[in-house]
């Protein structure tokens, strides 16, 4: 094992969201000021700033790579002002402002050529933060094309976590409902094909679930298994992907 470090100058730096590629180490380093995405060579070591938020006391908070494309949700001026989806490229270091409705993004995903994300169909008031029980709905933006448009629009929201290909797996709130006094709401997992419009609903009752990936032809989840009132009981459940 070989320890990368992170050389920061600062005692009140942190870093999390570590991604890793072929040569690159992707993670975001913050303080009390705000943060940045940092990439290090793997090779060389070389410690390079990928994109620093665009103003004071902005917040990167979650991105995705998939070389040379790099996504970011980005809050303006704190975790209340609202946030964006943009789209830089590690080579040239342009971005695009995919969104500017201040509405709430979840995490973005690559796949299949194209980046997904999920977002609120109501905008927030101003200083609000949305993302309690606004309707989500995904969306994809196409690499090749430039074109952005929704792909899974069903009722209640849906939060996309992974994607293989032209398949999506997500957390669908139809059956289910937000948290309430910042407790996880209970959601179901929905697998679907964006190019044959196929969906599948693989569990049968809305728990308290997070943490979805796909590996390969299985998907896991943390899921908490503790009834109403009670102290938390976190699981790590697995399962096949159903094939017909």
């Amino acid at each position: 094992m070989e320890l990368v470090r992170t050389n920061s100058n600062r005692e009140d730096s942190f870093y999390f969201n570590p991604r890793l590629t072929v040569n690159h180490l992707y993670y975001i380093e913050g303080n009390a000021v705000g943060n940045a995405i940092v990439s290090i060579n793997l090779e060389d070591g070389t410690r390079r700033i990928v994109r620093r938020a665009a103003a004071p006391y902005a917040k990167v908070t979650s991105f995705a790579v998939s070389e040379p494309w790099i996504a970011v949700v980005e809050f303006r001026n704190d975790l209340t002002s609202g946030a964006d989806v943009i789209l830089g490229s590690t080579i040239s270091g342009e971005w695009i402002w995919l969104t500017t409705s201040r509405a709430w993004e979840s995490p973005p995903v690559f796949g299949n050529g194209k980046l997904y994300w999920s977002e609120a169909a109501v905008v927030p008031p101003a200083g609000q933060l949305g993302g309690t029980e606004d309707e989500h709905d995904i969306y994809a933006y196409d690499l090749a094309t430039q074109v952005t448009k929704p792909v899974v629009t069903a009722p209640g929201s849906q939060i996309v976590m992974a994607a293989d290909g032209a398949e999506l797996m997500w957390f669908d709130f139809r059956d289910g409902y937000w948290g309430v006094e910042n407790r996880m709401g209970a959601t179901d997992i929905y697998w679907g094909n964006v190019e044959t419009t196929e969906e599948r609903r693989l569990t049968l009752s809305p728990r308290a679930r997070w943490a979805l990936r796909r590996f390969g032809e299985r998907y896991g989840w943390m899921q908490n298994e503790a009834p109403p009132n009670a102290p938390d009981a976190l699981r790590v459940w697995t399962a096949p992907l159903p094939r017909r």
